[in-house]
């Protein structure tokens, strides 16, 4: 999923770019300015990059980098030439997002220069375009087909991962959190459960399930109120517990709904066979069901003696030619 730590384009300047991160990124993507010709060609790619990046997470596209190496910093070039058309910067903002079908709404576009004329990149400039997620989606590049990103390639998208996005516009996006607040040397224990919308569909019914090991660091620990239940194995057992709006009201586009079970020891863990992973699945009106994994190990370091960022992890609903997930 694309990265939300970036700063603003308008924001960066040569060294913020020279530090970007460098490796193989389904957002990110890094191009020599000499790519950037005008030509025909040249348009019909970055088409494909613009429906790649608005169909699904978002991304940027850094033109004026040399092909960047693992392990090392990255490396401008030139720049591209600023007297490239008149007015280089409103020329890209008024072709770039008509590279697509239907045309993009939302684009992001700086060019980085050097005024100190300190560098190659006087009278030149590197150029920054972040396209962001597309409410309007899927685009259609100038080829007619959809595009994705996996890894640092294009990949063209089959007709049900369009529908898939198509449904995105009717069903809610639903991320669910989940981690356990446990202090060995005292204080209170409990499983911290948080959905988010991530869509602009309100969900009015949400709902998560979750299978919950019955020992956690070497202590069997125990649910007021909750049930613990053998799996369909006949042998592993788990606590399940249940989060859901009840009703009570819609969780509305990127809201939040979250919830603590507080849990005691109950002494020594059980020889029960019992997971050594948090398994869920979640429940939004029509959405596609996300399911997860959490590895118990993970869920508990990430949190011990203090609340911290929840744990993430899922598997549902993966995006058309990637092995990642989206949920």
């Amino acid at each position: 999923m694309m990265s939300t730590q970036l700063k603003d384009v308008s924001q960066w300047d040569l060294a913020y770019v020279r530090g970007l991160p460098v490796g193989e990124f389904d957002w990110l993507d890094f191009k020599d300015s000499r790519w950037l010709d005008f030509t025909p060609k040249c348009l019909d790619k970055l088409s494909e990059y613009v429906s790649a990046f608005a169909n699904y997470d978002g991304g940027y596209l850094v033109i004026g980098i040399k092909d960047p190496i693992p392990g090392h910093a990255l490396q401008t070039d030139d720049g591209v030439p600023i007297d490239s058309k008149r007015d280089l910067k409103s020329w890209l903002e008024d072709v770039v997002p008509n590279l697509t079908d239907p045309p993009i709404q939302r684009l992001n576009l700086h060019l980085v220069t050097d005024p100190a004329c300190q560098s190659p990149l006087a009278n030149r400039a590197l150029i920054a375009i972040h396209i962001q997620p597309s409410d309007a989606a899927p685009h259609q590049a100038r080829d007619h087909k959809y595009y994705t990103r996996v890894g640092t390639k294009l990949s063209a998208i089959g007709h049900r991962a369009v529908l898939d996005i198509l449904n995105r516009k009717r069903n809610p996006v639903v991320q669910t959190q989940i981690f356990v607040n446990f202090h060995p040397h005292g204080g209170k224990h409990n499983i911290f459960w948080r959905v988010t919308n991530l869509s602009n569909v309100f969900a009015r019914y949400v709902m998560t399930r979750m299978d919950i090991p019955i020992n956690i660091h070497g202590h069997l620990i125990k649910f007021d109120g909750e049930t613990m239940r053998v799996l369909d194995d006949g042998k592993t057992t788990i606590w399940s517990l249940t989060g859901s709006n009840h009703f009570a009201q819609p969780l509305f586009p990127h809201g939040t709904l979250s919830r603590q079970y507080e849990f005691e020891l109950a002494g020594p863990a059980s020889h029960q066979p019992t997971p050594e992973f948090i398994r869920f699945q979640t429940f939004a009106d029509h959405m596609e069901p996300a399911e997860g994994i959490i590895a118990l190990e993970d869920a508990v370091n990430l949190t011990r003696n203090k609340m911290a960022k929840p744990s993430t992890a899922q598997y549902s609903s993966p995006k058309a030619g990637s092995g990642s997930s989206e949920a």
